[in-house]
Formats: C-alpha cells, sequence, structure tokens
C-alpha cells in the first residue's frame, strides 16, 4: 500500500488467476510479495467466466528477499521484516483445507451463474408467450383439473366472458351439457395420458394443464 503500486492486481490477476481461466485448471505460483497465490477458475456448464484466488504461505524473511522487495516496492526493509515476523505459519493441512473450500466455492459460484442465466432465459420465454398469448388471433385458454386460470382476449369475444367472469370457473360453463363436457374430457386426457398433447375440435390441453 505504501508503495502505490497495485501488485495485488498484478500478481494475483495478471499471473495466476487470468492464467488459471486461460488453461482451465487451477494454478499455483509465487507472487510479486514472496507469498504464494493458488486460483480456480470458476465454469459455468462449460463456459470459464472466471477465477477465485488466494494467498497463502509464510512471507519472505530472507535479507536479500526482503532487500529485492523493498527496492521494487520503495518500502523500507526493516517495516516488511518486522511484518513478516508477526505472520504464524499454517501448518500444511490448513492450506490444502482452504484449497479444497476454494474449489467448492468456484464450484457454487458457477452454479449460481448458471441458475441466474437460465431464470433470465425463463423470464424471457415467458415474456415472449405472454407477447404470442395476447396478441394471437385465436382464443386462447389455460386450464389447471379443468378449472379455468387465464384467458386472452380473443377467448373473451368468442365465448362472450369477460375476463372476470371466466377466471376461476369450471370450464363445464363452456359446454353444452355435461354429457359434452364429461365426453371431451375423458377423450383429451386419455390423448394426455398416452401422447402428452390432446384436442377435440379447436380446443388444445398440454400436459402441464
Amino acid at each position: 500500500l505504501k508503495s502505490g503500486e497495485w501488485t495485488c492486481h498484478e500478481s494475483c490477476w495478471s499471473n495466476v488467476a487470468n492464467r488459471a481461466i486461460q488453461i482451465g485448471h487451477a494454478f499455483d505460483e509465487e507472487c510479486a510479495g514472496g507469498l504464494r497465490i493458488y486460483a480456480v477458475p470458476i465454469y459455468a456448464g462449460n463456459e470459464c467466466v472466471g477465477a477465485m484466488s488466494i494467498g497463502y504461505g509464510d512471507p519472505p524473511r530472507d535479507p536479500a528477499k526482503i532487500a529485492e522487495i523493498a527496492e521494487k516496492y520503495g518500502v523500507d526493509e526493516q517495516t516488511l521484516l518486522d511484518t513478516a515476523a508477526t505472520y504464524e505459519t499454517r501448518p500444511p493441512f490448513v492450506v490444502e483445507v482452504a484449497k479444497r473450500r476454494l474449489q467448492t466455492s468456484a464450484r457454487l459460484v458457477g452454479e449460481i451463474v448458471v441458475r441466474h442465466r437460465a431464470e433470465q432465459a425463463l423470464r424471457s420465454g415467458e415474456s415472449k408467450l405472454s407477447s404470442i398469448f395476447r396478441a394471437a388471433p385465436v382464443g386462447i385458454g389455460l386450464t389447471v383439473n379443468r378449472v379455468i386460470q387465464e384467458v386472452n382476449q380473443q377467448f373473451c369475444e368468442i365465448t362472450g366472458f369477460s375476463v372476470e367472469d371466466i377466471v376461476g370457473k369450471n370450464a363445464r360453463v363452456l359446454y353444452a351439457s355435461d354429457e359434452e363436457f364429461e365426453r371431451v374430457g375423458a377423450v383429451k386426457y386419455e390423448q394426455i395420458s398416452k401422447r402428452g398433447i390432446g384436442w377435440s375440435g379447436l380446443t388444445t390441453v398440454s400436459r402441464s394443464s
């Protein structure tokens, strides 16, 4: 910080994290300050979308290395030595645990990206379907267990019902008799159970209905 140089960006990103992205797997290298940097790529499906990294290891205490770093970044040698002396060495297993946790975190971030993209695609698809639903020149109604959930304006013009009058009602109101209502239902749902889609006249019902 005192040197005014963004050494972390140069070491963590340019030399290690970016390298992990380029080669597609974990990369480990000594940073400009004499520590180690471990980076893993983040994958969203088959696409690499970024990387995560951690620094680890004892800071250099060798006088020659300290002098090199001090000269490179314009920092007092004694300050570096004093700072290095305060660091408590971590056992190797702690470093390995940290690396595994970083790998897990990278996988989780990748899954979050995938989920976010899927949600965006779903919202886009729903928006398109909603536009088609509203603008279609044919009557369209959505039913669940033969209860009307949603209709477009053309449906209302064909049947004479308003949206408020028809939504939430049993689809029986659209048929001339109980017999016809039962007959059409039996035909449609038998078709749905066999082929995933069923129809009768101009009415179409999907498996989700």
